[in-house]
């Protein structure tokens, strides 16, 4: 049952928009959800941004919803220690159940029918709870510390499609976790084994085992490279904030690393491929840089009005879209054909303030912008022309799920 209406003010939202396949077409999206301060979600249609339902899920975090990889649902985390999934876009309840504390983070993975779950409790601790995707159930369940038993705490998730694995980084700690997702996946042994056959080691459990990783510094800011068993690496401050590591997940050892003029944010970056090669984007604080992976070669900066610090990919690899984090810069966003690399269009919010969050659907050739006056624009891409919008007020964050 729904409960209470409340005002479609807003301090916090998403929209979440259907991604086309790459394997194959898929229909234009048509929906879009949002979540507001507190925890009320909102369904619209697009194009127009038309209305469709709320729902008010009473108060959760930020980070505690996430669309569904097949699009046709919502997940809600709350803090009083709930768990909804919503059809979209009419938000109607198709399961809910209690845990055991505040859930603090969704992710759902896209390789497999799962959905983790951070979920804090009143002293302090957090745990992990892997669950079914349709019924939420849980299949797993552990605790989020280290092997002395001391408090770790959760910075980054990420997916490896290509080992089927989920990643899970600890900020300053130098551990990095892989959770293998594939059910018949290999058993996972703790320390030196000279032949797991002869019982010379316990494992980990059969289904979904973690494999704990003991890198010597922390993975707060990285890059999953595709279809590869390797990451690429960078320290946020200190040292190593100029250095990039290449960490092979096969072999659990760095492999090579690289000295950047500057300091990429790999965890905004993006991949392309082209004529055979994998080129890397990624923002630095001198502007977005283009570089050739492997081995990080500097190929030049793409020129931009202000520093770009996000960066969305179309599907098809057409183009991409940068834009800006401050300043004046942040109310523009600019068109870079994946050709050339050169800047196609510039657009600009105006008066509805700077940027917060875009999303692209190739299928639909549409892009939705929102920004810190509380504004979601729809936008068509083959005029680059406004299709809808609505105001939102008090924004303050938003988060767009592609």
């Amino acid at each position: 049952m729904n409960r209470r209406p409340r005002n479609s003010a807003a301090a916090f939202f998403f929209a979440l928009i259907g991604f086309a396949d790459a394997a194959s077409p898929a229909p234009a999206t048509d929906h879009a959800v949002t979540l507001s301060a507190g925890c009320v979600v909102h369904g619209f249609r697009l194009p127009g941004l038309v209305p469709v339902a709320t729902f008010d899920a009473g108060d959760c975090a930020a980070a505690a919803a996430v669309r569904s990889v097949d699009q046709s649902a919502v997940f809600i985390g709350t803090r009083d220690g709930e768990l909804l999934k919503l059809a979209t876009p009419e938000l109607g309840v198709t399961r809910r159940r209690p845990v055991d504390g505040r859930v603090m983070q969704l992710f759902a993975p896209d390789s497999a029918p799962l959905l983790l779950a951070v979920v804090g409790t009143p002293s302090g601790a957090q745990r992990l709870l892997v669950l079914d995707r349709d019924s939420l159930a849980t299949l797993r369940e552990v605790p989020l510390q280290d092997r002395l038993g001391d408090r770790l705490f959760i910075s980054r998730i990420a997916e490896s499609t290509y080992r089927n694995s989920v990643l899970l980084a600890f900020g300053d700690a130098p551990e990095l976790w892989e959770l293998f997702l594939a059910p018949d996946a290999a058993p996972v042994f703790e320390g030196l084994v000279h032949d797991y056959r002869m019982g010379e080691a316990i494992s980990e459990p059969a289904r979904l085992p973690i494999r704990r990783i003991r890198t010597g510094h922390s993975f707060d800011d990285f890059l999953v490279e595709p279809d590869s068993p390797h990451l690429m690496v960078r320290q946020r401050s200190g040292d190593g904030a100029r250095r990039v590591r290449r960490f092979n997940l096969d072999v659990r050892r760095t492999v090579a690393e690289f000295h950047p003029d500057t300091e990429p944010m790999l965890s905004s970056a993006i991949t392309v491929s082209q004529a055979g090669q994998r080129l890397l984007l990624a923002p630095t604080p001198q502007g977005v840089q283009l570089y050739r992976m492997p081995l990080m070669t500097p190929i030049g900066p793409i020129e931009l009005t202000g520093d770009g610090c996000r960066i969305a990919s179309p599907l098809h690899k057409q183009w991409a879209v940068l834009w800006a984090c401050g300043g004046d810069d942040a109310r523009r966003f600019s068109i870079i054909d994946a050709a050339s690399w050169r800047v196609m269009a510039v657009l600009d919010a105006g008066e509805n303030g700077a940027i917060r969050q875009l999303a692209i659907d190739s299928a639909a050739r549409r892009v939705l912008v929102a920004s810190s006056a509380g504004m979601l624009v729809s936008y068509r891409t083959d005029e680059w022309c406004r299709e809808g919008e609505i105001r939102l007020e008090q924004l303050r964050a938003a988060w767009l799920y592609p």
